[in-house]
């Protein structure tokens, strides 16, 4: 059908260029990740004591578990930018537990790479994925413990509802502390 063949490239653009404008804008602002995220992750790879951040937002911050994720990258790479990389790989493998989460109901090349289009290109997931921000590591978990509760009833295996489990009571640790 010629009218798919044409919309489909159209709204794989459209979906493409959005999230590029909107990923900008929300990265534009860098409130969240400079406000505290950043300044922890830093004071974690200095080992300096990560319960107090001399921040803007506030003075009596808790670390979570995606800072000191992050701080082992800026501590590795003594580079305060290498904070990026935890959301590039937690974009990556939010894509790969994606496409195998599609693979649970298929085994359509296409339709499995066609979810993982649907995700990558959703605006929020683009704009945290350009810069250090919780919520994508929090995310990566949320989709991980529900992935492998899938599995688990789709393949009639216990082992993965217990790692679901396990997912699923980390999650609060990567975003939540104190």
């Amino acid at each position: 059908d010629i009218a798919f063949a044409v919309a489909l490239p159209a709204l794989i653009a459209l979906l493409i260029g959005t999230a590029a404008i909107y990923g900008a804008v929300y990265i534009a602002r860098w409130l969240d990740d400079c406000g505290y995220h950043i300044p922890g992750a830093v004071r974690i790879a200095q080992h300096h004591n990560p319960y107090f951040v001399d921040a803007p937002t506030d003075t009596d911050w808790y670390p979570a578990g995606a800072e000191t994720f992050a701080a082992l990258f800026v501590f590795a790479l003594r580079s305060i930018n290498a904070t990026n990389a935890t959301g590039a790989i937690c974009f990556a493998s939010l894509c790969a537990i994606v496409y195998a989460a599609a693979g649970l109901w298929t085994s359509n090349l296409v339709v499995r790479l066609s979810c993982v289009l649907c995700t990558g290109t959703i605006p929020l997931l683009l704009g945290q994925s350009l810069a250090f921000y919780v919520d994508i590591h929090f995310t990566v978990l949320v989709c991980a413990a529900l992935w492998l509760q899938a599995a688990s009833l789709v393949r009639r295996r216990a082992d993965y509802a217990w790692a679901a489990l396990v997912a699923a009571i980390l999650t609060a640790s990567v975003k939540y502390s104190g």
